[in-house]
């Protein structure tokens, strides 16, 4: 019987009334076992004094070395691999209780090994095992302990392999095979140098990336190799430098890594397990990693330190005893109150259900007895890399990454098979949470724009994701450059909220962000929009370009445009008869801003209060009813995140190149210039003063009621077409059709005092000529000014007029008629109410 340091006492070891000791029994002079000589009856044959660890949760095994008829190797079951530890020479005590004659029940003494017996023989063996030298393999003679004088000489405890054992150890000796694997029946996978003295690497969990984690490179006799050699092991893990091996020097130099880039993936989402990036110093979210191979609920293994594997050397850093001895306590009263609370929550019936969910897993963990495997506490995600290609722009959205980390991530075992003679990991069952919360306000840049995560929830069981939901809010602090106010806020700030989903197609994995429902951002400032309402808006990441340190993510919005009244001249036209009023303005500030701050106001009255809420309930009424508006979907917003040195550096842009409108939707004033003129609105015009070519080319400046500035260069603005139809055979029946174009220049800082607006024409031809249309190669229709008149006197309604002055044909240097003026008018239909595409024109000749 070989007896380890994993060897509980069972049924089968009860005294039996056949095994009490008689007087024939009695131990003459010859037969006195020596404190150096213990022996028993099994053993009087040729022994090794080295010590096996055969732990009973971590019984090695490996690949069957059975070969089929073509001498190909076989998957049939796992065979024992028996690895030894140490060499335990002759003077090595360790405690053993003396069971027989005893009575009472087993669970009592089983209780007894575990609290008291176990732990003193692994720090007895431990301490053996870091001076030992014993060679591990090779024949008897070769690995006999040291101070040994004959291969009989044994401690109860150190007794030499089984035979088995030795002609495994011998053979793998003898084996040109470099390395020599075996695994637990919970998945951990350990593989061996040939000699024993390395444990190149021990597998702990197989990610969704088909990646290892695991330790490496454990020297014989080092504490983590120890560790994962005890039976009934339990490990915590706070001193990320316990997981390295250090020089002599001073100050020590680091000579090995023994959990370096370890990263645990989840379908996408990805965790550092580095111990350089453990959070440290942070009080009650510092990072622990725990080991659990023992059949004890963790809440109670928790409770003694007694059962924790080295706690000196993993989890207390003082070099005063007695304060490391503090450092242990603090995290084991921390540590059993995380797990305490998560355990009340979870059968909290009037805990919120996330709250019940969060909790459950580590609920599961700290109160099963049986369950077993690997558990790290607060795990931040590598910068860059932490979260799925779909969703990676959400991390210029992080604004406390201090508090952006997983609360927990684990691995329940791995499966491991045998394949064609080697043992082969499977997929690990894998569970993790992260619930990031942000409730502060961030600064916006100078367009008035802010991107912040409000919250972000992800969890995963048996390595799939079992739940995801996350908040983003986009802050429209300025809406085509001029300040904005949101009018129905809830929280007094000027944000579009979007929820986050995911779906699952074939496989497939995909994030969504998006946000239905009203937002009326009033523009106070504006003198050309009233408000701006986002019916619907998306956000996502673009995909990678070459440049790997960029991150760019793209709001896109819906929504209606409704412009003022500008009663010289309607030129925007979509907009409501009416703008919003200053007292409605001031309700909604008072309204919003109630929600912030009115239980520290208490001048603000109820009666005040109500009243303001009442009015903004009106408008905002008012504005769910109006159908005067221009519709438009696709204006993107696009965020460029810059990771450069730990720091991002967030600018923000606005790309109307997708913008489109659906006219079919939208409605004009009835008086406006669209309604009586025969416009086609073809696309938006964005002046962008960083682009200089971004202004358009080859137009004329029309005079209107509002002036005849030149083009600014900043603004917003659009693009008509007005078809005027044929000039006849000499254009060759082609159709005349000039470009109306209407840009504003946004109020930005709030200092103009009235609209400032420019309407340019644009004649068809070749070669931007502004003064001309080409008739033919050589004939050229020319004039000198044009001018947009607005008649309102009529009774018939609103009359647009369109005024070109000096209207010419020339040929060469020659103009005819050679003297006098001659001027064209076009106008609408003053009576149109459906339709706008009817035109009426006259000339008019002054001889000179």
């Amino acid at each position: 019987y070989q007896v380890t340091e994993d060897d509980q006492v069972t049924e089968d070891d009860q005294v039996t009334e056949d095994d009490q000791v008689t007087e024939d029994d009695q131990v003459t002079e010859d037969d006195q076992v020596t404190e150096d000589d213990q022996v028993t009856e099994d053993d009087q044959v040729t022994n090794l004094p080295v010590y096996f660890s055969q732990p009973k949760q971590s019984l090695l095994y490996q690949a069957s070395t059975f070969q089929d008829e073509n001498q190909d190797p076989t998957d049939d079951p796992l065979t024992f691999l028996e690895v030894p530890v140490t060499g335990l020479p002759r003077g090595e005590y360790l405690p053993l209780f003396p069971y027989g004659g005893v009575s009472g029940t087993l669970a009592h003494y089983q209780q007894m090994e575990e609290q008291i017996l176990n732990p003193q023989r692994r720090k007895q063996i431990k301490i053996v095992a870091e001076t030992d030298t014993t060679q591990l393999t090779g024949d008897t003679q070769g690995i006999l302990g040291a101070g040994t004088s004959s291969p009989q000489a044994f401690s109860a405890l150190s007794r030499s392999a089984t035979p088995d054992a030795q002609a495994m150890t011998a053979a793998a000796a003898s084996s040109t095979t470099e390395t020599i694997t075996g695994t637990t029946s919970l998945g951990l996978l350990a593989t061996y140098s040939s000699d024993y003295q390395t444990l190149n690497s021990l597998l702990l969990a197989k990610d969704t990336d088909n990646e290892d984690v695991s330790l490496q490179d454990l020297e014989r006799g080092s504490s983590l190799r120890s560790a994962f050699q005890s039976s009934q092991m339990f490990l915590v893990i706070t001193d990320p430098s316990s997981l390295k091996t250090f020089d002599t020097n001073e100050p020590p130099q680091v000579i090995k890594e023994h959990f370096q880039n370890n990263q645990l993936t989840i379908k996408g989402w990805t965790f550092d397990l580095n111990p350089d990036n453990w959070r440290q110093g942070t009080g009650d979210s510092d990072t622990v990693l725990l080991f659990k191979f023992l059949d004890k609920p963790l809440i109670d293994i928790l409770k003694d330190t007694a059962l924790w594997e080295q706690p000196e050397v993993f989890v207390g850093t003082a070099t005063d005893a007695e304060e490391r001895v503090k450092e242990i306590k603090a995290v084991r009263d921390r540590l059993v109150t995380f797990f305490e609370n998560a355990i009340a929550t979870a059968e909290d019936p009037n805990a919120a259900e996330k709250d019940r969910d969060n909790a459950a897993p580590l609920a599961r963990v700290g109160s099963s007895t049986f369950w077993s495997g690997m558990i790290a506490l607060n795990v931040k995600l590598p910068e860059g890399t932490g979260l799925p290609p779909d969703l990676k722009a959400l991390e210029c959205g992080i604004q406390d990454q201090d508090n952006f980390y997983a609360q927990y991530v684990g691995s329940n075992g791995t499966p491991i098979l045998p394949q064609n003679g080697q043992l082969v990991a499977e997929q690990s069952s894998l569970f993790g949470l992260l619930d990031y919360q942000d409730n502060s306000v961030p600064e916006t840049g100078p367009l008035g724009y802010a991107f912040q995560v409000a919250n972000l929830r992800v969890q995963f069981q048996n390595s799939q994701i079992t739940a995801f939901s996350s908040q983003v809010n986009l802050t429209l602090d300025k809406l085509f450059d001029e300040a904005t106010q949101l009018l129905n806020s809830r929280s007094g700030r000027n944000i579009v909220i979007l929820q986050g989903f995911t779906e699952e197609h074939d496989g497939v994995i995909t994030y969504s962000f998006s946000f239905s429902g009203e937002n009326y951002f009033a523009l106070p400032d504006s003198h050309i929009l009233n408000n701006v309402d986002i019916v619907k808006a998306t956000f996502s990441t673009d995909p990678p370009g070459n440049d790997t340190t960029l991150t760019i993510g793209r709001f896109t919005l819906w929504g209606r445009l409704n412009f003022r009244d500008l009663e010289t001249f309607d030129g925007l036209s979509f907009g409501s008869d009416t703008s919003l009023s200053d007292e409605v303005l001031t309700a909604s500030n008072l309204v919003n801003r109630s929600a912030r701050a009115l239980e520290d106001d208490y001048q603000v009255g109820i009666d005040t209060l109500n009243q303001a809420s009442a009015e903004l309930q009106q408008k905002l009424d008012e504005l769910a009813k109006n159908e005067q508006f221009l519709q438009f979907s696709k204006l993107s917003i696009v965020m460029n995140c810059k990771h450069t040195n730990g720091t991002q550096d967030i600018t923000f842009s606005v790309d109307p190149s997708e913008i489109a409108f659906d006219l079919a939707r939208s409605k004009a004033r009835p008086h406006s210039l669209y309604s009586k003129f025969p416009l086609k609105l073809t696309n938006f015009v964005y002046l962008d003063p960083a682009q200089p070519d971004s202004k358009p080319q080859g137009y004329l400046t029309v005079k209107t009621p509002l002036g005849s500035g030149s083009m600014p260069d900043s603004g917003f603005g659009f693009n008509f077409e007005f078809n005027l139809g044929s000039l006849g055979a000499l254009s060759g029946s082609a159709q005349f059709v000039v470009n109306l174009l209407i840009i504003w220049e946004p109020n930005q800082d709030g200092s103009q005092e009235g609209a400032t607006t420019f309407v340019g024409l644009r004649l068809p031809g070749i070669g931007g000529d502004v003064l001309g249309f080409p008739l033919q190669s050589v004939l050229k229709l020319s004039f000198k000014t044009v001018e947009l008149l607005v008649d309102s006197t009529s009774t018939s309604g609103t009359a647009y007029l369109l005024k070109i002055k000096k209207v010419a044909l020339k040929f060469f240097v020659l103009s005819f008629p050679p003297n006098g003026q001659t001027e064209i008018v076009i106008f609408g239909n003053p009576d149109a109410t459906d339709s706008n595409d009817a035109v009426g024109w006259y000339a008019a000749y002054a001889k000179g």
